[in-house]
């Protein structure tokens, strides 16, 4: 009975490192809703005749829905049919080796946005800093600015700076505390920034607004 029992722990271990049956990594990662909205101002002309026109103004919008029909449709991305995809930003690896970027997700599939559209701080902002009422958490305020771009779609491009607020608060995943040092809540900016649409230099002014965060555990 004990070699049966050893042949079987050894049958397991070699399945174990067997390449074909490497098991799934855990990753904690975090999901925000994004909500931008832009009024654009784009410049256009009107012809008069074959040598005259003038000048003109056209006043738009461009927000979530566009950026997010906008990268569906980059070059990219055409094949996989990511038409009626949500923008989300993503955090993944929570801790010393997270990285973020913003996806768009369609039922179960999460595709990365990152070769289209960024978002970065300086390195310079102030800090609002004390810990929360449990004792065991902190919250923060973290008073900067914000830089978000989008390039490379058939649907437009901007780069689009402003002040921006952060809400830092620890990490929980309903009653379970994930990571106790604060972390960005909500991010809201103030944005304004050129670009284009249609083809058609335009100016955009509007908001960033990133929140809503949930920690969602996954294997892969």
């Amino acid at each position: 009975m004990r070699s049966r029992n050893k042949i079987a722990t050894l049958a397991i271990c070699a399945l174990a490192l067997h390449p074909g049956f490497v098991r799934a990594a855990t990753h904690t990662n975090l999901i925000y809703n994004v909500s931008i909205g832009f009024n654009v101002t784009q410049q256009d002309y009107i012809p008069l005749s074959t040598n005259q026109f003038v000048f003109v103004v056209r006043k738009s919008t461009f927000g979530t829905q566009n950026i997010a029909a906008a990268l569906a449709n980059s070059p990219l991305f055409r094949t996989n049919h990511l038409e009626g995809g949500k923008l989300l930003f993503r955090v993944t690896d929570l801790g010393t080796n997270r990285d973020a970027s913003f996806i768009l997700r369609k039922g179960t599939n999460d595709v990365d946005m990152r070769d289209y559209m960024s978002l970065s701080f300086p390195s310079l902002s102030v800090t609002s800093k004390a810990p929360a009422s449990t004792g065991a958490t902190t919250n923060a305020t973290d008073y900067t600015t914000l830089d978000v771009s989008l390039a490379g779609t058939p649907g437009g491009y901007f780069d689009a700076q402003g002040f921006c607020i952060v809400k830092n608060t620890s990490v929980l995943n309903g009653r379970t505390l994930i990571q106790a040092q604060e972390f960005p809540a909500t991010i809201a900016a103030n944005l304004a920034g050129t670009g284009a649409t249609g083809g058609k230099t335009s100016f955009f002014k509007g908001t960033i607004l990133i929140s809503g965060r949930r920690v969602e555990i996954r294997d892969y």
